[in-house]
């Protein structure tokens, strides 16, 4: 019982030795996830950050622009010398052209989202750009002065004074056109919209992002290397408020009276695809070392719990047998007692009956030889003996490692042999040759428990380290 006890102990303690492993382990794997979900949370608010401070600053840049065109338009003297009629061969011009396209430049160097600023002549038909300047003769001018002429001309025959930011297309690229008349002079700007998403995925290059935009009018316009790429990605994200859109989170913000920005941010993409294929592998490591101890405590429990727990029922059975035997050997004791005693009477009356005839007759002289024959017969001879070497027959030893699967040559049978009188305590009796058999039955089972315990011990000794020969 005292053994079972032990190895529920033994097998109670590798459980409280490796659950707290699991634990640990199933912790890292917990913060591991946790820090994923962080690192997500975390590069989707720099993102926005980053992309809500651009916006701001354009929106900011928007406002100045506006209030330097007013300013520009009432004060500028040369824009107020625009004539009605000109042409290219007009030199007496020539300086204020010059000096209308250096203020334009000026403009644009200041403000680097815009594309070009503009001074328009609505009676002469004359586009004065940073670029240069467009007549209505000129030839060999850039498309977006021919786009921006023909625009101005129809907006300007609607005598509007002055315009919101609008959102025009023109080939493949989108851009934002604002502003302002008086007297048939017109003054404004371009923003290349373009430029605005590839400086916002710029500014978010460690991230994979796709910028667009819809318009006042709920049309979307998206960077010309991305709309094929994602054209399934982008739908109508006409409302507003910040969503998720097929597992990739949306950021809104207004630009002014033109519309809305729209960041998706796709998940899992540049820096955070490496930080999540690290903290994937980590996961990964913990799983593996979770299954690798997982495995080495089953091996543990098959190798030496089990057999141990074995063992332990086998300990109980033979000690409940041996109780039993104990129990019914007072009996037997007692019949074997009553048989002695009435086989010495029988012989006490036998010696009775012949003693009288020996005595009638003439007394017979003894040899020497017969006398000391007669010596040892009438007592018996006595000797010491060690139970242990008695009960540790050769049979039982060599059964002992057939049992165990354990090499049964000489040397390892008394290698086996003497760990076991090493380990046994031993037992030394005086008794005379007739009653040393029945003195073994009696003592083989009084330490039939002790020496299969110690024979199990001694075979896995000497199976694990063997001294014999191969």
């Amino acid at each position: 019982m005292l053994r079972s006890v032990r190895i529920r102990s033994l097998k109670d303690t590798s459980l409280r030795l490796g659950t707290p492993v699991f634990l640990v382990l199933m912790g890292l794997v917990v913060c591991l996830l946790w820090g994923v979900w962080e690192n997500r949370k975390l590069a989707d608010k720099y993102i926005a950050d980053t992309a809500k401070l651009y916006v701001d600053q354009i929106n900011r840049d928007m406002s100045q622009i506006n209030s330097e065109l007013i300013y520009l338009l009432d004060s500028d003297s040369n824009i107020k010398e625009i004539p009605d009629q000109i042409t290219s061969t007009d030199a007496q011009y020539y300086e204020m052209e010059q000096t209308l396209r250096e203020r334009n430049r000026v403009l644009k160097i200041r403000y680097h989202e815009v594309q070009t600023f503009f001074v328009y002549g609505q009676k002469a038909n004359v586009l004065i750009t940073d670029s240069g300047t467009m007549f209505t003769e000129s030839k060999g001018m850039t498309t977006l002065n021919q786009m921006l002429m023909s625009y101005l001309q129809i907006m300007t025959s609607k005598d509007s004074i002055s315009t919101q930011w609008t959102v025009i297309t023109f080939g493949d690229d989108d851009y934002i056109v604002g502003w302002y008349a008086k007297n048939k002079k017109v003054i404004g700007c371009v923003i290349n919209l373009n430029l605005i998403f590839r400086t916002i995925r710029a500014k978010t290059e460690e991230y994979d992002v796709i910028p667009f935009m819809v318009d006042a009018r709920g049309r979307v316009m998206t960077q010309a290397d991305t709309s094929e790429k994602y054209k399934n990605e982008i739908i109508d994200f006409s409302k507003a408020g910040e969503k998720k859109e097929k597992n990739a989170t949306v950021y809104s913000y207004q630009l002014g009276t033109v519309g809305k920005i729209n960041l998706m941010v796709l998940p899992g993409g540049g820096i955070l695809e490496n930080v999540l294929i690290m903290q994937i592998a980590f996961v990964v490591l913990i799983a593996v070392l979770l299954l690798v101890c997982a495995l080495e405590i089953t091996a543990y429990y098959h190798r030496i719990l089990e057999p141990l727990e074995k063992f332990g029922q086998k300990l109980e059975e033979l000690e409940k047998e041996q109780t039993e035997e104990q129990a019914e050997q007072p009996g037997e004791q007692e019949e074997q007692s009553e048989e002695q005693s009435e086989e010495q009477s029988e012989e006490q009356t036998e010696e009775q009956t012949e003693q009288p005839k020996t005595n009638a007759g003439t007394p017979v002289q003894k040899e020497p030889e017969q006398q000391e024959e007669q010596k040892q017969e009438d007592g018996p001879s006595y000797r010491v003996v060690n139970i242990m070497e008695e009960i540790l027959t050769p049979e039982l030893i060599l059964d002992a490692l057939k049992s165990n699967d354990t090499c049964t040559c000489s040397r390892c049978q008394a290698d086996v042999k003497a760990l076991m009188l090493t380990r046994l305590p031993p037992k030394y009796i005086v008794a005379d040759n007739t009653t040393v058999p029945m003195l073994l039955t009696f003592y083989r089972n009084k330490f039939r428990v002790a020496v299969l315990s110690q024979s199990m011990r001694a075979c896995m000794e000497v199976k694990e380290h063997p001294r014999h020969i191969l």
